[in-house]
């Protein structure tokens, strides 16, 4: 199934009007529809499943947020509405990802416009690559309303930059492989070409506006434009290997383009052994196995609500991958003052199980060693009793609100030392202002795997960094 892709950019309340002094004329480097062509008449019939997914964060405002709302409701008043027709859902996001309703909930042009007036502004951060995932793991899928015949276009729409532009770029990436057509259109001087381009599936389809003043002229053109591209012929492209190392990844059908998206969700198991290139589950982690050891901090600093939110970061990390034997296995160590192994490599049966387990953990109390913690990993949770597996990546995840009270400054600095000569790549996550970040530096394996927060709420935006670093940085087999 074709997959078509817009982000809609829109300048920020109050800034407007000093990209170029004629940007009121919409720009588009370099194709842009300078006719009107009369929508109904060229998708009449057509059937399309349409995702808007709209910024509803704090720098946009409740009001640009309803101007947007309004957008949307003209576009569908474009289009004939219906499951034989035109299927349309709205998702939203700032900080977090809210689904209003998904492909299947409205089958009458009133019901839908009325929906789409209802929903609500957020407030909030710009966090673009999660809603993308969002909408690539769950809005295109049989259980959301997604026809296996009918292409998907999804309509992005955001006021400025997100809040990490790597993350974002390994989102559209994701969704690049997963066989969905990007096009990027941005509006005002808040937006990144650079992030457009990254988003879109070339720099052929990228778009620019000036201002929100200007958004109702590309109404037609946009709507022409999408259904010139799904009426047309898709081109099946030869898709290139992904490789890590010894290990490559691609389709072992021929025809996976010709299943449909929709394939991928449906039939997971299927699909990840015979279309794992076009479904998009060709990642570092879905080639090899890792095996990640949480050392999590549990003292008396951090107190038993923050431990918490610890356990539940773990659980969302955890909840990204393939857990197994053949897989990720993942291990959850907690230090004060003593030392607990809750449980070890070789219980990593399957995900479910995991997840279990991590609800188990009980908060410890009292004050932190972390260089007993670190010892206790490398001599004993990287062990083949414990259920190292030789082939398999080191890595240990610690994650502190302090600094540790090791019987000498250099107690630390030398149980991590003899980690990292043992061969274990070594990431550190500090949270809040107590931390040394002299400390975080030399206990990781390199200042690339070394990530602070301000608060443990803020743990959950380095998801998506930490998964990514974890899985597709230059880690590797290096056991001594």
């Amino acid at each position: 199934m074709l997959t078509y892709f817009f982000l809609l950019g829109f300048i920020s309340p109050g800034v407007r009007g000093f990209l170029f002094s004629h940007f009121d004329q919409i720009t588009h480097r370099p194709l842009y529809l300078t006719h009107t062509t009369h929508t109904s008449n060229l998708c009449r019939g057509t059937q399309m499943d349409v995702v808007f997914l709209l910024d509803s964060s704090g720098s946009e405002g409740s009001s640009n947020f309803h101007d947007q709302l309004g957008f949307v409701q003209s576009f569908v008043r474009e289009f004939d509405i219906g499951p034989s027709n035109v299927q349309v859902s709205v998702v939203t996001f700032s900080t977090s990802v809210v689904e209003n309703f998904n492909l299947k909930r409205y089958h009458s042009k009133s019901d839908l416009l009325r929906a789409i007036g209802s929903v609500q502004y957020l407030g909030g951060n710009t966090h673009t690559d999660e809603a993308i995932q969002f909408v690539t793991q769950h809005s295109f899928t049989t259980l959301a309303g997604d026809r296996p015949k009918a292409p998907d276009v999804l309509i992005v729409m955001t006021d400025g930059k997100s809040h990490s532009t790597s993350d974002t770029k390994h989102a559209a990436d994701s969704a690049h492989r997963a066989g969905i057509k990007c096009f990027a259109i941005g509006i005002g001087s808040g937006v990144s070409t650079t992030e457009l381009e990254n988003i879109a599936s070339d720099h052929h389809h990228v778009f620019r506006v000036s201002s929100f003043s200007v958004l109702s002229r590309i109404q037609s053109d946009l709507a022409a434009k999408t259904c010139q591209g799904v009426t047309s012929h898709p081109v099946l492209t030869t898709e290139t290997p992904l490789s890590t190392g010894n290990n490559v990844c691609l389709n072992g059908a021929s025809n996976c383009a010709a299943y449909g998206r929709s394939a991928c969700t449906a039939y997971v198991a299927w699909a990840r052994e015979m279309c794992s290139l076009f479904c998009g589950y060709c990642t570092a982690c879905s080639m090899r196995p890792v095996d990640v050891v949480f050392l999590l901090d549990s003292s008396s600093s951090e107190g038993r609500t923050n431990f918490h939110k610890l356990l539940t970061f773990v659980q969302t990390f955890v909840q990204k991958f393939s857990i197994g034997p053949s897989d990720m296995q993942v291990s959850v160590v907690t230090f004060s003052t003593t030392v607990v192994e809750n449980f070890n490599l070789k219980a990593s049966t399957s995900k479910a199980a995991v997840l279990r387990a991590i609800d188990q953990i009980q908060y410890l109390s009292r004050t932190p060693d972390i260089g007993n913690a670190i010892r206790f990993v490398y001599q004993h949770s990287f062990s083949s009793s414990s259920g190292d597996r030789f082939d398999a990546p080191n890595v240990m995840i610690l994650i502190t609100d302090g600094h540790s009270i090791s019987r000498s400054p250099s107690s630390t600095l030398q149980a991590a030392g003899l980690a990292h000569q043992a061969g274990i790549h070594s990431f550190v996550i500090g949270v809040g202002g107590r931390v040394l970040g002299l400390e975080l530096r030399g206990i990781a394996s390199d200042p690339q795997y070394v990530f602070q927060t301000s608060t443990f709420d803020e743990l959950s935006r380095l998801q998506t960094t930490l998964s990514t670093t974890t899985c597709e940085g230059e880690i590797h087999v290096t056991h001594t």
